[in-house]
């Protein structure tokens, strides 16, 4: 079964990290602590789960951890969308392709208008 948006409909397709945090939340040696570990052997796994943990969390929470630049793409797209991972620090563009793949960078205040910060959504003209 083919699944045929129905207009006006937003579907997010993918959301891409293109910069993560710069530091983790929960530091090493916190994870150390918690898992009273005192050698250094495994501190390469530790940190790469505690990694992982805090992606799981920011998945299922829709919430970022830290400050990221993220990149979304929208298979389609209605009147108002909602971005994820808010809290919202700033959008850096707006760009819509039409059917012939021809790029559209959108200017803020005037092609769309962002509401809130916490869950943020911004809507189009």
């Amino acid at each position: 079964m083919i699944y045929t948006p129905q207009k006006g409909e937003t579907i997010l397709s993918e959301v891409k990290v293109s910069s993560d945090l710069a530091a983790e939340p929960v530091s090493l040696a916190a994870l150390k602590l918690h898992l009273k570990v005192a050698n250094t052997a495994d501190d390469d796994l530790i940190t790469n789960l505690g990694i992982a943990a805090r992606e799981s969390l920011e998945q299922y929470s829709g919430l970022s951890f830290g400050i990221k630049t993220l990149v979304a793409y929208y298979e389609t797209y209605g009147q108002n969308v909602t971005l994820p991972y808010g809290p919202l620090d700033s959008i850096t563009s707006v760009v819509t392709k039409d059917a012939d793949n021809t790029a559209t960078t959108l200017t803020a205040d005037s092609d769309y208008y962002l509401k809130g910060s916490e869950y943020p959504v911004f809507w189009f003209n």
